[in-house]
């Protein structure tokens, strides 16, 4: 009898323990709960829909067991429109009561669910994401941290959850099926699952910036100069992933905007990064666009703007299947443009060979696996990706940018000595006589009041010569002003190779010249002039073919202390004019004063 009733307890306890372990059950301590624990046993799961599956003694021992995270089939439940129970007991003991305060810290994280949830915890509802229906809203890519409420525990130390799903539209579940896709269930201290699940969502954030800034950077330099095109494209590109970041960070919904919205500013995103990068990297390379690629730049363009102005979400998953071939297409026309300007030996592939192991490796991941496969989007990859790439053409653009300033500043240097030489040019034709280049009329008088000042200063003697062509305009007449042009060019040669170096001379117009003899006296001077008149007659003038005789007549004048260059000249002007009506050919000097002729 007693072996019988032995018998009969065991066989009570094994079905016992069988019917708890079925019943999506499991056992945790507090001890256990000192770090976040993540919890991997099975829950129940029955398609359809009643508040009453939330109730903490509702006997769900005939729901099928599941992963939390198992995928919905292929379609969902449309018998239940599309809507499923999860349930979940996790017993804590009894002596999880006698820690009110532990209780009261006690936090839930939730994964990111197709396409709306509510969590129930001890039969009430403490946390939700999107609406269920029949007021139906979309929500997912976004975790779940709640605080659970010390009552949702029983007496007894356990707490029963229960999670309500709704797939979705049918353009989602027959796309994924739904569900939980995002991790499964986490328990442990409130505050660490909530800075954890806050320092994750901070890091697409973070890139967000880092995008934004690169990008205003950019607009700032092109508006400077708008020949640096790469910088337009950068900016651009910058601009769409500073977009693409903060649509995939949890902290975007601080701005209060539709969630469908920011579904599709992912989506476009997405569609708008391929010609964007394509331009940029194309224009950094400086490479021409086949109209091929063009083509397919400007279709992915295009797939990006219908998915941002068609309504629901629906051309998000028709326009993103469609981008998926053209983005194979771009990469392989990326790799086959940095292959050969590889092997044109383009130094600057180095550095995009750094950045697109990376990029490559994380599209990979999420292109092919992620949407090739038509499996939840779980963490994106690529925008890390995109980071590297990124880093690397904004080092690329910067050493442009950088080699821009070099040639700038070489261009300033070439054009700065190039003004400078025009100015002397402009200084020296100011002052020079074009026909003969000796000083003209301006160019003599800033030279001769500088020697007159210095005379003055240093109380020495100065003279002026006026010497005029005979006949000048017979010659103008019978042969032409041309041949007159090389007289005067010649007879300026003749001038200056017959002064000193410290002396000045210049034409003063027409057929006159003039000079200013430093340290030399009125009988010097007057020498001098003569030595000139006489070196004249003696030669004979070939110029085209013809032959001349030319003569010249001088005046001496001599600058006094009281003089300005104006007095002297006019002294000289009335001694040459006084050898003119002598008969030309001749030194005429100014009749020294009584106070020169006494020191003469």
């Amino acid at each position: 009898m007693a072996i019988g009733l032995l018998l009969l307890l065991c066989v009570l306890v094994m079905f016992a323990a069988n019917a708890y372990a079925q019943s999506g059950s499991v056992r945790l301590s507090l001890s256990q709960l000192g770090e976040p624990i993540e919890i991997k046993h099975d829950w129940q799961r029955q398609a359809g829909d009643s508040l009453s599956y939330a109730a903490v003694d509702y006997d769900d021992a005939n729901w099928e067991q599941v992963a939390l995270n198992a995928v919905w089939p292929k379609g969902g439940f449309p018998e239940s429109n599309q809507t499923a129970w999860y349930r979940l007991r996790i017993d804590f003991g009894r002596q999880a009561r006698q820690s009110p305060q532990f209780l009261g810290n006690l936090g839930l994280k939730i994964g990111r669910v197709y396409s709306a949830f509510e969590l129930y915890a001890g039969g009430q509802l403490i946390g939700s994401r999107g609406g269920m229906p029949p007021n139906a809203l979309p929500d997912w890519d976004r975790d779940l941290v709640v605080r659970l409420p010390p009552e949702a525990i029983g007496s007894d130390g356990s707490l029963v959850l229960a999670l309500r799903i709704w797939g979705g539209p049918a353009a989602v579940t027959s796309r994924w099926g739904g569900g939980l896709y995002g991790g499964s269930l986490w328990l442990g201290d409130y505050f660490t699952l909530a800075s954890e699940d806050f320092r994750t969502a901070l890091a697409p954030l973070f890139l967000a910036a880092l995008f934004l800034l690169s990008a205003l950077f950019s607009f700032y330099v092109y508006s400077r100069s708008r020949s640096l095109h790469s910088y337009l494209w950068f900016a651009m590109l910058s601009s769409n992933l500073a977009v693409y970041c903060y649509s995939l960070s949890d902290l975007r919904f601080v701005v209060p905007l539709h969630f469908v919205i920011y579904e599709k500013l992912e989506y476009a995103a997405v569609c708008f990064i391929a010609p964007l990068l394509v331009r940029t990297v194309w224009s950094i390379l400086e490479v021409e666009l086949t109209p091929f690629t063009r083509a397919l730049t400007n279709a992915c363009a295009v797939l990006g703007a219908a998915i941002a102005v068609i309504p629901g979400l629906e051309i998000n998953f028709g326009a993103i299947d469609i981008f998926r071939v053209f983005a194979v297409v771009l990469v392989y026309q990326y790799l086959r443009t940095i292959y050969r300007a590889w092997r044109q030996g383009d130094d600057r592939v180095l550095v995009f060979i750094v950045g697109s192991l990376v990029f490559i490796a994380t599209s990979v991941h999420d292109l092919f696996v992620t949407l090739l496969f038509n499996m939840g989007p779980g963490n994106m990859l690529s925008v890390y990706g995109f980071f590297s790439l990124v880093v690397c053409m904004g080092v690329l653009i910067s050493r442009q940018y950088a080699g821009v300033l070099d040639n700038l500043g070489e261009l300033v240097s070439e054009r700065t000595q190039q003004l400078r030489d025009a100015n002397l040019r402009l200084v020296r034709h100011a002052r020079e006589d074009s026909l003969t280049q000796l000083l003209n009329r301006r160019g003599f008088q800033e030279s001769a009041k500088q020697l007159i000042a210095k005379a003055q200063a240093q109380g020495s003697t100065l003279s002026l010569i006026l010497c005029d062509v005979d006949h000048f305009k017979r010659i103008n007449d019978r042969y032409g002003h041309t041949v007159g042009d090389r007289v005067l060019q010649h007879l300026a040669r003749h001038l200056g190779l017959n002064v000193r170096d410290v002396d000045i001379l210049g034409r003063w117009g027409g057929e006159e010249f003039i000079l200013v003899l430093p340290e030399l006296s009125l009988s010097g001077a007057q020498t001098l002039a003569q030595r000139l008149c006489d070196s004249l007659p003696s030669q004979i003038f070939r110029i085209d073919g013809i032959r001349l005789g030319l003569t010249m007549t001088f005046g001496v004048a001599q600058w006094r202390p009281d003089d300005s260059l104006e007095s002297v000249i006019a002294r000289a002007d009335v001694a040459l004019y006084e050898g003119k009506t002598r008969g030309r050919c001749q030194v005429v000097s100014e009749r020294p004063d009584a106070s020169e002729a006494a020191l003469a």
